[in-house]
């Protein structure tokens, strides 16, 4: 009524604050939004009226059906005014062919969008199975009603086969169990399944994987809580998976591995909170003899047990391209087979011992393009000479060949080619060792990095410091120096010079196009300054520098 006779009286503000506090106090009444979308209709402001029916129609979705079919009515009729007169439905237009190119363009949560644009649309686009392929509920912000699924699982189904073509199915939010084995069951040509929530876990995600007999790909996030006898069953009786990652594991017993795995490929193992004695549960020795063809094995967060020293050897898989053992630890360094090209390696207590420094001169690592380094416990300053050590053989071997090339008069860069792209070292060495230093000086195999990570880096001097990456990486596009004490001077250093170093004449014209740095990471380095950071950002370097923690983000709340 208050916004009735403003707008009578020709107070558009008055009204539309008005009719904002309706929308504020009761957000599933609709007259609030009609008001306030006539205001802003009358202020020549048609877009944003557009948008608060929008608004509506989301919030007032228990509101009587008559004012839901008015909102809906308005919103066509303003969308109709702001489209030009000579404007068409793209999905009368164009061929059915072209549609459906355009829509594969879109994910999941689009083409549900999309279904409600016009009747037309759904029902041209319910009629396409072969854009329901994939039901993606990892978008999901509410509990997903089971009725949801089962149209999506009919959208999907081929009327010439009478089959369904659903082959990858994301669950999230998703509370019905049965639901999930009637899409299994139905669904026969399902390749992929990824359980990313916490509603459905134990037996309501082995009953489901159980019953897909061609099954390739199978994913159970953080949220997905599953224990190691399940895990082992799984894979037991799915010997047709190529990938599976499991990132939130309970173990309390140790694991059976009595079944061969030949055609997994990768393989991820998540620690949960629950660990009784540590990566010992795994029966690592077990698990490498199962899996002969693996390329990427990954092992994240399995502690230590003080009683139990575990050792592993990763020799035998042949085809193994990329090991990532973060925060697992093992007694002893592991063997490590030459094929590798991505490494991640936690150094625990221990390491330094003869066993290790010996198995480090036999490891050869000549593909490696990765090597993520993380120190933990005593054997922080040992970095430099375990890193020194893995590479070693190759460096030797390299530094052979190319001194008979040097002699032939082929060219010196041959290194280069073995170096590795990628690499970086967490918990430095203390900066009193001046260990950081002779790594970034005297390992040659790292001076082709392209990527250069060095988090909490200490040093005495940062001139010093950044003349040795300036020198020695002349290759270098991502830095990133998190946690580290480097002021503006270090960082115009960085920047001025790498973008000014040249490489060898010998090289190529398309190798002599230098670009510098192009990306620099100075999150939580309190040393520097704005003025520095704006500085090289104008000089066209990507910067990141957070020095706050993100503020928890949601609606505020007053106490009285």
């Amino acid at each position: 009524m208050a916004v009735a006779c403003y707008i009578k009286l020709a107070d558009l503000p008055s009204a539309l604050s008005v009719s904002r506090k309706m929308t504020k106090h009761a957000a599933k009444d609709a007259r609030g939004y009609l008001r306030m979308s006539q205001v802003l209709q009358l202020q020549e402001k048609p877009e944003m009226a557009l948008e608060i029916y929008k608004l509506a129609l989301r919030r007032c979705t228990t509101e009587d059906p008559e004012k839901i079919r008015l909102l809906q009515a308005k919103r066509d009729e303003l969308t109709g005014k702001l489209c030009k007169p000579k404007s068409q439905d793209p999905i009368v237009v164009l061929p059915a062919e072209i549609m459906d190119m355009v829509m594969d363009y879109l994910n999941f949560k689009q083409k549900v969008a999309c279904l409600s644009v016009s009747k037309h649309w759904n029902e041209f686009l319910s009629h396409q199975p072969s854009l329901w392929s994939e039901l993606d509920l990892s978008l999901a912000r509410r509990p997903v009603p089971s009725s949801f699924v089962r149209s999506c699982i009919y959208r999907s189904k081929d009327k010439k086969s009478n089959g369904f073509l659903l082959r990858t199915a994301k669950f999230n939010r998703m509370k019905d169990s049965g639901m999930v084995t009637k899409l299994v069951r139905a669904c026969r040509n399902l390749e992929a399944l990824e359980f990313l929530g916490s509603e459905l876990s134990g037996s309501s995600v082995k009953d489901p994987i159980s019953l897909c007999s061609g099954l390739r790909t199978l994913r159970l996030g953080k949220a997905a809580v599953i224990t190691l006898d399940n895990v082992t069953q799984i894979l037991k009786g799915r010997p047709t998976l190529v990938t599976a990652e499991f990132e939130n594991i309970e173990a309390r017993r140790d694991a059976t591995w009595d079944a061969d795995l030949p055609n997994l490929q990768t393989l991820s193992f998540g620690a949960g909170c629950v660990q009784e004695i540590g990566v010992h549960v795994l029966s690592v020795h077990q698990l490498v003899d199962r899996i002969p063809n693996i390329r990427s094995l990954a092992l994240t967060g399995w502690k230590y047990h003080m009683g139990l020293a575990v050792d592993a050897n990763f020799s035998g898989l042949e085809h193994l391209e990329a090991l990532h053992l973060t925060n697992t630890f093992f007694a002893w360094q592991p063997r490590l087979p030459k094929s590798i090209k991505h490494l991640t390696l936690t150094a625990s207590w221990g390491w330094g011992s003869t066993l290790s420094m010996q198995r480090m001169l036999e490891i050869d690592l000549p593909v490696i393009v990765e090597l993520n380094y993380i120190n933990e416990g005593s054997e922080r300053d040992n970095s430099r000479r375990f890193i020194h050590t893995l590479l070693q053989k190759t460096d030797d071997s390299a530094a052979g060949q190319d001194a008979q090339q040097l002699g032939n008069g082929e060219s010196l860069y041959q290194l280069e080619n073995r170096s590795v792209r990628k690499f970086s070292l967490e918990r430095c060495p203390l900066g009193s060792s001046g260990k950081l230093v002779k790594i970034l000086e005297g390992i040659p195999r790292l001076h082709g990095t392209e990527d250069l990570t060095l988090v909490q880096a200490e040093f005495q001097d940062e001139v010093v410091f950044a003349q040795a990456i300036v020198q020695n990486f002349r290759n270098l596009r991502r830095l990133s120096i998190p946690s580290c004490k480097i002021t503006g001077v270090g960082v115009k250093m960085l920047i001025q010079e790498l973008r000014e170093c040249r490489p060898s004449e010998e090289r190529s014209t398309q190798q002599q196009i230098r670009r510098g740095l192009e990306y620099l990471n100075l999150d939580w380095c309190t040393s520097i300054s704005q003025d520095a950071v704006e500085w090289a950002r104008a000089q066209g370097v990507e910067v990141s520098w957070r020095t706050t923690a993100p503020k928890p983000s949601g609606k505020k709340i007053r106490y009285a």
